[in-house]
C-alpha cells in the first residue's frame, strides 16, 4: 500500500522494532528538535501494536524470524538474550513515547515499562545489555523534564547509571582494537554526564582514533560474525562496508565534539 507508512506493512510490523527506533534516533542526531507528526504517530502506533511487545517484558530485542536471514550471531533469537537486552531497548522507546505522545493511555504504557521493567534493573546489580546505558540516560532525562520524577530521584538514578559506566569502560588501550567498551561508546561530548573523571582516558581515545585511521580513510569494524561469517559471506561483506561508513561518521562526530579535528588543522 504505497500511500501508507511502511510501519503498517505486515512484514515491518514483525521485524523492525529496533530499526524503526534507530531511524528516530538518527533524526534526533541530525538536529530535529521535534519529530514530524507524520513520522512519529505511525511509529508509536507500530510500537504499541507490534506482537513483540508486552507490558511485562517490554519490546523484544530479537524475534524468531531473525534466524531465517543473514545476521550476526548476537541477533539470533534467544529468550536469554532478550531478558538482558529488552530493558535497554524498552528504555529508549519509553523515552520516545513519553516525549512525543499526548494519548494518556499510551503514556501510561510507557510509564509502566519505565517503573516496572527498566528502573528495577537500574536499581539492582542485574546484567544489562548494550542499549541499557544510552536508553536509561534518555529515559531519565524525559522523566525529569516531564516531572514524572523529581530532581533528587533523577540525580540518584543518574548516579547509579554513572557507576555502571565507570565499571564497564575498557581502559586498557591495547584492547581497543578488539570488541570492547571503549570510552567513546558512552562519552560522546564534553557535556556527557560520564565525562567527569574520564577526561584523561577520553583524550587517549581521541589520539587512538587519529593514530588508527587507515590510509583509505575509514575505520574498520572490531568484530566478526564467527560461524555465521562463513554461512553468509556476501552479507557479511555488505554489513562490514555499511558499518565502516557508520563508524567513520560516529568517530568524526565524536572527535569534532571535542574540537579535536580543528586542533589538528
Amino acid at each position: 500500500e504505497p500511500d501508507r507508512p511502511a510501519f503498517f506493512n505486515p512484514i515491518y510490523r514483525k521485524k523492525c522494532t529496533l530499526t524503526s527506533l534507530y531511524a528516530a534516533l538518527l533524526l534526533r542526531e541530525a538536529g530535529f528538535e521535534q519529530y514530524p507528526r507524520d513520522f512519529i504517530d505511525p511509529l508509536v502506533r507500530f510500537f504499541i501494536e507490534t506482537p513483540y511487545f508486552s507490558p511485562r517484558s517490554g519490546w523484544s530485542f530479537s524475534i524468531p524470524s531473525n534466524n531465517k536471514h543473514p545476521h550476526a550471531p548476537w541477533w539470533s533469537y534467544s529468550t536469554d538474550t532478550n531478558r538482558v537486552e529488552n530493558p535497554g531497548l524498552s528504555a529508549h522507546i519509553c523515552a520516545l513515547i513519553l516525549e512525543t505522545v499526548q494519548d494518556q493511555s499510551v503514556v501510561e504504557i510507557g510509564l509502566g515499562i519505565a517503573h516496572n521493567l527498566v528502573l528495577p534493573v537500574l536499581n539492582s546489580n542485574e546484567e544489562s545489555g548494550e542499549l541499557f546505558v544510552t536508553g536509561c540516560l534518555a529515559m531519565l532525562d524525559v522523566l525529569r523534564k516531564l516531572s514524572y520524577i523529581n530532581t533528587e530521584e533523577h540525580n540518584r538514578l543518574l548516579s547509579r547509571l554513572i557507576s555502571r559506566v565507570q565499571n564497564t569502560l575498557e581502559r586498557d588501550v591495547s584492547k581497543w582494537g578488539t570488541y570492547s567498551v571503549r570510552p567513546d561508546k558512552y562519552i560522546r561530548s564534553p557535556k556527557s554526564p560520564f565525562y567527569n573523571g574520564n577526561q584523561e582516558i577520553t583524550q587517549k581515545v581521541l589520539k587512538y582514533l587519529a593514530d588508527t585511521l587507515p590510509e583509505e580513510g575509514s575505520w574498520d569494524i572490531t568484530w566478526s560474525w564467527f560461524d555465521n561469517q562463513s554461512q553468509y559471506p556476501e552479507s557479511f561483506v555488505i554489513s562490514r562496508m555499511w558499518w565502516r561508513s557508520i563508524l567513520s561518521i560516529q568517530h568524526l562526530s565524536f572527535m569534532s565534539s571535542f574540537g579535536y579535528l580543528e586542533s589538528r588543522k
